[in-house]
């Protein structure tokens, strides 16, 4: 059998990172990696730290809202996650590449359009605009 890809092994790696997701919507993974290929951090949405889960307590007041409407919910993104994680380890300046199961929402477009070498791998989030190009453009894509 032949050894995966870099790219391969971090689109795998997605699923296994997504599973960690406690939002009662949908599981969304995010890893960051530096331009060796190192992984600097991972991200999954869900509540902050400390707050209750909402697939284990009462799902959140967002979370039987339309797709798209994230106003209500209290989890915070794969992307934003993987951001944090990668800032308390003190990776972050070296963020290269993000690889994502979804393209950024706005908001999330705008704060990876703050990390300037970043770049997405490939996979769902590739098949979209880049995040500059989002933000610039004022689009939600998930």
């Amino acid at each position: 059998m032949a050894r995966l890809s870099r790219h391969e092994y971090y689109l795998q790696m997605l699923a296994l990172v997504a599973s960690r997701g406690t939002c009662a919507r949908r599981q969304v993974a995010a890893i960051l990696t530096d331009t060796e290929g190192r992984i600097l951090a991972t991200g999954y949405n869900g509540p902050p730290s400390g707050y209750p889960h909402c697939r284990d307590h009462i799902p959140c007041p967002g979370a039987l809202d339309p797709a798209g409407d994230t106003a209500r919910c209290v989890a915070i993104h794969a992307e934003q996650n993987a951001i944090v994680q990668a800032g308390l380890s003190g990776n972050l300046a070296r963020a290269a590449i993000l690889y994502c199961t979804c393209s950024p929402c706005l908001n999330c477009a705008k704060l990876l359009c703050s990390l300037p070498h970043l770049r997405h791998g490939p996979g769902a989030a590739a098949r979209a605009a880049d995040p500059h190009a989002l933000a610039r453009q004022g689009r939600r894509l998930c």
